[in-house]
């Protein structure tokens, strides 16, 4: 990441927390009504914006696991792979796929599944993430089942979409079943959205 894009994402984030901190004192003052739910979770999410950019300093390096953004390839059975700050970029690309966990603290996650293909049975495939998008593009020829949850935000599979508070939604291939090899995904997450196609 160049140092002017560093730059713009921090000054962003801190415009953010700023926001926040005026919509949490209006609030406060009884000026806006932000709701029981957001109130109690907007002050944690301010608390773990300011660590963000504490460590998000250009002297950690993901060397340190702290984070940013990964893009990556798996060509392995197991997918399994985590991040605390920064966009997860993973691109599954196996014939014989056995189960993963991919999990982001702070950040998008952003799967490639349109390779990724299984020998027979049922697989499993699990994502989490609290602050940030999951963005899936899945294999249009693999059955899959997903049942997808947020807390705040948006889910969209495929053509159907919900959005709001405490949601889910379940998406299941005609011929899911049946099939003699196919793909169970479960994805979660707080805040942010979720997107399959």
């Amino acid at each position: 990441m160049s140092a002017q894009s560093h730059q713009q994402r921090t000054v962003f984030w801190a415009m953010m927390i700023i926001l926040l901190g005026l919509l949490l004192l209006l609030n406060n003052l009884d000026v806006i009504k932000i709701g029981k739910i957001i109130r109690d979770y907007w002050p944690v999410l301010i608390i773990l914006l300011g660590v963000y950019l504490i460590l998000k300093r250009e002297r950690f390096s993901t060397d340190h696991g702290f984070g940013g953004d990964k893009d990556l390839i798996c060509e392995s059975t197991q997918a399994i792979y985590s991040n605390v700050f920064g966009d997860l970029r993973v691109s599954i690309r196996t014939a014989n796929f056995e189960s993963g966990k991919i999990n982001n603290t702070f950040g998008d996650i952003v799967l490639d599944l349109e390779k990724l293909d299984i020998t027979s049975g049922e697989k499993i495939l699990d994502v989490h993430g609290v602050f940030g998008d999951v963005k899936i593009s899945s294999n249009r020829e693999l059955p899959v089942y997903i049942h997808a949850s947020i807390t705040a935000g948006d889910i969209k599979l495929f053509e159907r979409k919900v959005d709001g508070f405490s949601k889910e939604m379940i998406h299941k291939s005609e011929n899911y079943d049946t099939a003699d090899k196919k793909l169970k995904i479960i994805v979660s997450q707080v805040f942010g959205d979720i997107k399959v196609w």
